[in-house]
């Protein structure tokens, strides 16, 4: 091992024996313990900023969308089934009305939000 040459630059195998603490400690287990705890604080910040709580206000927001759209599906698919004669006019005009009321709230509620 004696015969290989130095793999470290001559200015810091100086300036780590050379700094009067530093000449105390192993470099390479110093280094090792350094990377893995910058490995550790980089680690312990990104999983902090992904425990974001969400905001409840959007999370109503995106409850409240998404229910308007399934009853506005659930309007066409009606229209569909009285246009193909699956059901008659009374219940169809039941469950429409009952639907539009449904969706009247939720978009009276959406519009809560975007004002």
């Amino acid at each position: 091992m004696g015969s290989l040459p130095a793999f470290h630059p001559e200015w810091l195998i100086r300036f780590w024996f050379g700094t009067p603490g530093l000449n105390r400690l192993d470099p390479h287990l110093t280094l090792a313990l350094l990377a893995f705890g910058l490995v550790l604080f980089f680690h312990v910040k990104r999983r902090r900023t992904a425990e974001i709580p969400p905001n409840p206000d959007e999370e109503r927001f995106k409850h409240l969308f998404a229910k308007q759209r399934v009853i506005e599906r659930q309007l066409d698919e009606l229209r569909d089934s009285h246009e193909q004669k699956q059901i008659g006019d009374e219940l169809y005009k039941a469950k429409r009305n009952e639907f539009q009321k449904h969706l009247e709230r939720t978009r009276q509620e959406l519009r809560q939000f975007t004002l």
